[in-house]
């Protein structure tokens, strides 16, 4: 069990793909490729109240600073994360949509909701997807890459909802899933600036 349940901590899959409508080519069945794939991480087994910790550490892009970071959550709408960087240890809580920054001095920081609001806990890759009602998302096919000799399904996934594109683009998520394992190789999305919701990076995971 524990196995089954670090393996769903470590990969990103919707346990509610049976819901999604699939767009893609004749050839393939994106929502197809999602059932699979929940089925090999065991995503089954989790539930919304799941508790889940992890810990690790985070390489900077210089590839010489690493920081220890260990994140504990609940379901996928809480969950709270230390990091320890070289100036100070912080603590980051997200509670419902609302989150906030506890520094080594006191200080605490509110984090900004165009972020918090909708972004399910990516170190919780079967119960992220909960954060979407089923039936609200879409899955499109992409096409197929190859990394070290392994074949991976590129899926997108959108909300189903006609709103402003800006509002849908920070709720996509793009997925790369091995063929050969059904595991999460790579995921990718859109994270706005604390100050500025209009500035956005690319994230990937």
């Amino acid at each position: 069990m524990t196995n089954v349940l670090l393996r769903a901590a470590l990969v990103f899959l919707f346990l509610g793909s049976l819901h999604l409508h699939a767009q893609q080519p004749p050839s393939v069945d994106a929502a197809a490729v999602l059932r699979q794939a929940a089925q090999s991480m065991g995503c089954s087994v989790l539930t919304p109240t799941t508790t889940i910790s992890v810990a690790g550490t985070l390489h900077l892009a210089d590839s010489v600073t690493v920081m220890p970071v260990t994140i504990q959550s609940q379901g996928e709408r809480s969950w709270r994360s230390e990091l320890a960087t070289a100036k100070e240890r912080k603590v980051t809580i997200v509670n419902n949509g609302k989150g906030q920054i506890q520094h080594a001095d006191g200080r605490v920081q509110n984090l900004a909701e165009n972020n918090t609001s909708h972004q399910p806990p990516m170190h919780i890759p079967c119960l992220a997807g909960l954060a979407a009602p089923p039936g609200r998302l879409t899955a499109t096919y992409l096409r197929t890459e190859t990394i070290a000799g392994d074949s991976l399904d590129v899926v997108k996934l959108m909300p189903s909802f006609q709103g402003p594109k800006q509002f849908a683009d920070r709720l996509k998520l793009t997925l790369w899933i091995s063929r050969s394992t059904g595991y999460l190789i790579k995921l990718q999305y859109l994270n706005s600036a604390e100050q500025d919701s209009n500035d956005t990076q690319t994230v990937d995971n």
